[in-house]
């Protein structure tokens, strides 16, 4: 999976002053040309797809 560089998470900069760094991921790469993306958890499939209204839906 591809992180973010430093440049481009400078903008979520202000949600991780104060506390841990939070990984940043662009959905874009993990979706690919499909908008949709399979994740699992704990054996679990989920789908991750963008909308035509560019949203992001998490479904189980």
């Amino acid at each position: 999976m591809n992180m973010l560089n430093n440049q481009d998470t400078d903008r979520f900069e202000s949600v991780q002053a104060a506390g841990p760094v939070i990984p940043a991921f662009d959905a874009r790469t993990l979706v690919g040309k499909d908008g949709v993306a399979r994740i699992v958890l704990d054996g679990t499939p989920y789908v991750l797809r963008i909308t035509k209204a560019n949203k992001l839906i998490l479904t189980k």
